[in-house]
This record gives structure tokens, sequence and C-alpha cells, in this order.
């Protein structure tokens, strides 16, 4: 929009053809490489000198309660699935600080300065109770709980998330906290 010295590209970051760049950014993609340290280690390599690096993920999903509650209302109709394996492709692939310094140092990006921020979330969207429900079941552990469920299960399961958020609807809004790591770096 009028900004000539900015280029978007989406990519697969760890075989996309990369001209130096100054600032890499990400908003809650990083978390699905298939191989992040390859991913990142390609990003750098492509980096200009004084590159920074910036992108959000989030936190464990015990400090996400926009995802968490509608969860527990799931978990009351379908067996509770196993925890997915922390270091596999997922929303919550860097919730935990420790592997974000891992994967970043091991890909050559200096250790990562990780800020807290804790979002008030609509998960409507200002468009009521409805929207939240749909945005609920559409992502995420909801959605993979309700995946190949009997269409009662998932109705009965629909109605319990329903109940839920509505506990916390404002007007068109459903609040619910939120989590998040902004993670900033530079080239090693």
């Amino acid at each position: 929009a009028g900004i000539a010295n900015v280029d978007w590209l989406q990519a697969d970051a760890a075989t996309a053809a990369l001209d130096g760049f100054d600032l890499l950014a990400s908003n809650f993609g990083v978390m699905f490489f298939g191989d992040p340290v390859a991913a990142f280690a390609h990003m750098r390599r492509a980096a200009s000198p004084g590159a920074r690096m910036a992108f959000v993920c989030w936190r464990p999903i015990t400090e996400n309660p926009w995802m968490e509650v509608p969860l527990h209302a799931v978990y009351r109709h379908v067996p509770q699935r196993p925890k997915p394996d922390p270091q596999a492709p997922g929303m919550f692939a860097f919730a935990d600080p420790q592997r974000v310094y891992q994967v970043l140092t091991a890909a050559g990006w200096a250790p990562p300065r990780l800020d807290k921020l804790d979002l008030d979330l609509d998960i409507a969207a200002g468009r009521g109770l409805e929207e939240a429900v749909k945005q609920s079941t559409q992502i995420g552990a909801v959605n993979s709980a309700l995946r190949g469920q009997p269409a009662e299960t998932v109705a009965a399961a629909i109605v319990s998330i329903r109940k839920t958020p509505a506990a916390h609807l404002e007007g068109a809004s459903v609040h619910l906290p939120g989590a998040m790591w902004l993670v900033s770096s530079a080239p090693a």
C-alpha cells in the first residue's frame, strides 16, 4: 500500500528463494514448521547484516482459556485425546521457552528474548455467541477432538461449548484470556 521497500512473501521458509532481508516477522506461523531448525537456519542465511526477527506464538494451552475452556466442554462428550508431542508442529509447538531458545540458537540466531503478551481475546470477533462457538470448533484441539465423532456427539459437545462462552458474553463479544510469546532475535 504505497510502500516500495517492503516485500511480502508466502512460501516454505525452509526452501524458499530468499533474498537478503532486514526484518522477518511472523504471526502464529513458525510453530507449524516441519523442521524448525532447518527453516530458521535457511532464514538466517538469507538475513542481511543487522537483520532482526520477531514472531508471536502461543504459550501453553493451560495459559490460554480461549482454547482450554471449550476443550474441557468437549471432553464431557468425547474421550480426552493424548497430549500432542510438544516437539511436533502445531499451535503450541513453541509454548516452551527452552525449546524456542534451542531451536533458534541451533539455527544460528542469537539467544532470543521472549516477552509475555497477555490479551483479552474476543473469540466471537464482535459477532456474538454463535460465532464464538464456530471459531472454537474450527481450529486447534477442539477441532481435533470433534473430528470423526458421530453427529449426535458433536451436537452434544457444541451445546456444552455454547454454555461455556455464554458466561463470558458481553454484548456481541465473548472475552477469554489469551497468552502469547513475543519472540525477538537477531543473527548470531
